[in-house]
């Protein structure tokens, strides 16, 4: 999930107000990438809009596997069938 997503999940369950939600936004299209889920999170934490356990679940939402990451996807080679000893 990323800064964007999770505000509008944010906003789709009306867990924080729409004036902190234009201000987040703005900042985003400001600032881009440097305005982190962990941060919004932080934020909203502090300002008392969020509880951190609900904070919590929302950072464990964003870093959940996606479907295309799949073992096949990882860029790593097979190992060496010989083995680690010479065979005689």
């Amino acid at each position: 999930m990323k800064n964007l997503e999770l505000l509008d999940e944010l906003d789709q369950r009306d867990l924080i107000p729409a004036e902190i939600s234009e201000m987040l936004r703005t900042k985003i299209a400001q600032q881009g990438d440097q305005v982190t889920v962990e941060s919004i999170l932080g934020f909203l934490v502090k300002q008392e809009y969020l509880s951190q356990i609900a904070a919590n679940k929302f950072l464990l939402a964003t870093q959940q596997i996606s479907p295309q990451s799949e073992v096949g996807n990882l860029g790593l080679a097979p190992l060496d069938e010989t083995g680690s000893e010479d065979e005689d």
